[in-house]
């Protein structure tokens, strides 16, 4: 963008669902075998805790906050039902939270993201290059 920024324009011309669609397709088709449903409140939150995501206060998400982003914000869980028969647990899967996460137009709106204690930095691809090391001459 040539000249100032403008905050209220970059916002307005920020298509969340097509970055959504475009990243989910992306991690689909080039991990397909990472995909895996999570199922339950419990999991769902779980997961999320391992992306260090968090509340904007920086203390753990809560279902009820969760969910509400399932109904302002499009998060893209299917939620469960409970019946005086049956209990159907809440739905998604680890590709679409991640897509849902990475087209937020930023991070300080509705969740914060934060290094967890687990997080190990030798996890990560070394910096001269991916996989540099281990390739057959």
């Amino acid at each position: 963008m040539p000249g100032r920024r403008n905050l209220a324009r970059e916002r307005a011309q920020h298509d969340a669902v097509a970055r959504f669609q475009t990243i989910h397709t992306q991690l689909t088709t080039a991990l397909p075998h990472l995909d895996r449903a999570v199922v339950g409140r419990r999991r769902i939150l779980a997961h999320l805790e391992t992306l260090g995501v968090r509340r904007l206060n920086g203390q753990p998400l809560t279902w009820r906050i969760v969910n509400a982003w399932r109904t302002k914000h499009a998060c893209p869980i299917l939620r469960g039902n409970r019946s005086r028969c049956y209990a159907a647990p809440a739905v998604t899967t680890t590709h679409a939270l991640t897509a849902w996460l990475l087209s937020a137009f930023h991070h300080g709106d509705v969740f914060r993201v934060t290094v967890t204690a687990t997080f190990d930095p030798q996890a990560s691809f070394p910096a001269s290059g991916a996989g540099s090391s281990n390739r057959a001459a």
